[in-house]
């Protein structure tokens, strides 16, 4: 087994370098330098009903650079960059998985995060290293067993020195993101053409070049250091900005268009970057990075971890209930694609359903075992906030989740903020069957300690009651008619009392506060850590893009990859 710790990434001069080699091996190897000012929450830690003013503000001189940092891949990314490893770098968008996937290394993510994309929560720990080198020496075994053998490379006639050299460089590229200097290619060269390799045959001594790669932090992370700019601050190379843009786009390393554009200096070009992120998400509706932030974004996943009783309500099938949800986000992307994705996702009067979900729905029409797009014909179902994957995932077993719901809206339709409280000093909130859970709600705020936060909760919540925990409409409660009004704050534009469901979703569907607070979150998932008020001209620029172009999420998310926060960055603490 070898493996390559010097040289952790590549050579550019940048007073982080030698530190970051140490900090890899010796650290833990972190994921992140220097991310103390990009962690934690933003806004006071009190109740409040949005904070998007102070988000969006750009009143500095200039836009504040972002901390240098390096990020470890995700699972996903990993498998990706070893697909590509086998196939060789593609002119299409490296898309193809019909390979076996290879198994991810790394743990899961930190359950506790919002967004997946938390860069602070990737690392590799010791009880991951024996993992990421097993991993190696099986992909490299295959990978130099199909190069030797399978033809269309010049290990199948004669593994020399200069094949060697080449195929390392090559394979180096795609999973460095980077090309390898004279000293580097030498040194993955001279383990191949070892005394003690070579005896082995030539397929073991391209494999433990192919595991050196494989091993190395220079895989595993990819850099956001960049280069120094010579007032203090330095900006990303284009092989960083390559790598940033197909990593959080694609899951995998460049292909072969946006390669050639770090090869040729185009990246240095703002409009070119632009350019790149519309390529990459020309078919949002095939954009998998799009699909997953808008599942983290609304978590509506969260439906199969709410446990129903199976014996009283046979029916429910969270399974199948994500799936239509999947389905209709998908179908989102695809007719709102170079529209407004959030009007559609908030205000579709159609949706998916099949056999197994029909009656969550009250859907009598003909359906399949798969999901179909089909048109519910009610004035209660609009959007996505009012699927039964939605509605069950904030419920309880046996109950709607007022709180859950309302506290969703205020935090990430709003971007209100809820401090979070130690749960044990609240008293509990009591149920009664000849009770509605308005009634009981407020009997519980009756405590001057729940107050507070309840006010900027329960009135956003309760708007739901016209649907059962399950997600079915009901015009029943308790023995009484419901009740589904509540009152919506904080928005600015779109403040005053509604009737139902619907209502509540078209006032948040129209509010500019709701669409910048959806920007807010992009471009945290996009980021892959938290927004903060030193964001707020790239924040505002994006808002720019997306308005500017009747709500287009790529146009928001080309702005950010094309301002200063993303391109210029400080040196880091860990320096």
């Amino acid at each position: 087994m070898v493996v390559i710790t010097g040289d952790v990434l590549d050579r550019a001069q940048h007073p982080m370098r030698a530190v970051l080699a140490g900090l890899l091996v010796l650290a833990g190897c972190s994921g992140v330098i220097g991310e103390s000012r990009n962690s934690g929450q933003n806004g006071p830690h009190e109740p409040t009903e949005s904070a998007v003013e102070s988000l969006f503000s750009c009143e500095t001189p200039a836009p504040r650079p972002s901390r240098a940092r390096i990020v470890r891949l995700s699972g996903a990314q990993y498998g990706t960059a070893v697909d590509v490893l086998k196939r060789g770098r593609s002119t299409d968008l490296n898309r193809d998985r019909s390979a076996t996937a290879v198994p991810t290394p790394f743990q899961s993510p930190n359950t506790a995060d919002r967004f997946t994309t938390r860069a602070s929560s990737y690392f590799v720990g010791e009880a991951e290293v024996e993992s990421v080198l097993r991993s190696a020496t099986t992909v490299a075994a295959d990978v130099a067993s199909e190069l030797i053998s399978g033809g269309g490379s010049c290990a199948a006639d004669a593994f020399d020195t200069e094949c060697a050299r080449s195929l390392i460089a090559e394979k180096a590229a795609i999973l460095f993101g980077r090309n390898l200097d004279s000293e580097e290619l030498a040194a993955y060269v001279a383990l191949a053409a070892d005394d003690r390799v070579s005896a082995l045959g030539d397929e073991a001594a391209l494999a433990t070049s192919l595991e050196a790669l494989l091993s190395s932090p220079s895989f595993l992370f990819r850099s956001e250091l960049g280069e120094p700019t010579g007032d203090g601050t330095y900006r990303l190379t284009p092989f960083e900005i390559a790598s940033a843009l197909s990593y959080t786009l694609t899951d995998g390393p460049p292909d072969r268009q946006l390669w050639d554009a770090a090869v040729d200096g185009r990246l240095a070009d703002r409009g070119e970057i632009q350019s790149q992120v519309e390529r990459l998400l020309r078919s949002t509706a095939e954009s998998e990075a799009l699909a997953r932030f808008l599942s983290e974004y609304f978590r509506y996943d969260n439906v199969t971890s709410v446990a129903k009783e199976t014996m009283e309500f046979p029916f429910h099938d969270a399974d199948a209930l994500k799936e239509d949800t999947d389905a209709f986000v998908l179908e989102a992307l695809r007719q709102s694609q170079g529209g407004d994705l959030l009007e559609t996702l908030l205000s579709a009067d159609w949706g998916f359903a099949q056999d197994a979900t029909a009656e969550s729905y009250g859907y009598t029409g003909p359906t399949s075992s798969s999901p179909e797009l089909v048109s519910f014909g009610s004035v209660k179902r609009i959007g996505i906030l009012t699927q039964p994957s939605w509605l069950v995932a904030f419920s309880q077993m046996d109950h709607n989740d007022v709180i859950r719901r309302g506290k969703f809206i205020r935090e990430s339709l709003v971007c209100g903020v809820i401090p979070s409280i130690d749960i044990n000093s609240v008293p509990p909130l009591i149920l009664s069957e000849d009770k509605t859970m308005r009634e009981s709600l407020s009997e519980h705020v009756s405590d001057a300690s729940c107050a507070g936060c309840h006010q900027l909760m329960d009135p956003l919540g309760l708007g739901f009651a016209g649907f059962d925990h399950l997600g079915r409409e009901r015009d029943m409660e308790a023995g009484r008619l419901v009740d589904a009004t509540g009152e919506l704050t904080g928005t600015a534009d779109q403040d005053g009392p509604y009737d139902g469901a619907a209502e509540l979703v078209s006032k948040l569907a129209a509010s500019e506060t709701v669409r910048q607070c959806f920007i807010a979150h992009l471009y945290e998932y996009i980021r892959g850590a938290s927004r903060l008020e030193a964001d707020g001209c790239a924040l505002t620029d994006a808002y720019r893009a997306f308005t500017d172009t009747g709500g287009d999420v790529v146009a928001a998310i080309g702005a950010f990859f094309s301002s200063d926060e993303f391109l210029l960055r400080e040196p880091s603490e860990a320096e």
